[in-house]
């Protein structure tokens, strides 16, 4: 599933923009086999 995040300036702290990325990023190598995650 995925989400759309609209930036206007100043609305969202670029710490929270961050998190959302990782989370992401977490969310991405959860899926894949232990093998292919082990190797990032």
């Amino acid at each position: 599933h995925w989400n759309t995040v609209y930036i206007h300036e100043g609305e969202l702290s670029i710490q929270f923009i961050k998190e959302l990325i990782d989370h992401s990023y977490e969310m991405v190598i959860k899926g894949l086999p232990k093998k292919l995650r082990e190797s990032l």
